[in-house]
């Protein structure tokens, strides 16, 4: 007969419960990483369409390049300032090519935004090491067939 009886075991040791907490943080700071950028991206996306459709609206209504160009920042100007983790989006590319025999138009915009990562470790990015701010763009391309010629405003 034994003095020491073997106990019974039951519930989780410390070492496990240790891991998953320690897996549990990771998969909150992925998940926070891919919420972020998501969100940034979307943001980027919708101020680009807006920006795009009316600079189109004004090209065939017949404006001319700058007039199109300030009806594509009026829609920048519905977008929010920015936070801390998403900042307020940029214009990079802003085209507005009429073909010589002017039976074509072509609008072209492109947005960026920064976006400040919050676990840039957990990203496969060999630029987040240095830098933790990871760059979102959007393009947008408006074809416009036999468009009208410039109006003169005066």
């Amino acid at each position: 007969m034994s003095l020491i009886a073997k106990r019974k075991s039951t519930g989780q040791s410390v070492v496990e419960i240790g891991i998953s907490v320690f897996l549990l943080i990771v998969l909150s700071l992925i998940i926070s990483n891919i919420f972020v950028i998501s969100k940034a991206q979307a943001y980027n996306e919708r101020i680009c369409r807006d920006s795009i459709l009316l600079a189109g609206k004004a090209a065939l209504d017949g404006k001319d390049s700058m007039k199109v160009f300030k009806a594509a920042t009026a829609g920048m100007e519905n977008c929010g300032m920015g936070g801390f983790f998403i900042r307020r989006p940029e214009y990079t590319i802003f085209s507005d090519d009429i073909t010589k025999d002017t039976t074509e138009r072509i609008l072209k915009i492109q947005t960026k935004t920064k976006v400040l990562v919050p676990c840039p470790v957990l990203v496969f990015d060999a630029g987040l090491s240095t830098n933790p701010i990871l760059e979102v763009k959007t393009t947008y391309t408006y074809k416009i067939k036999n468009p009208k010629p410039f109006k003169s405003e005066r």
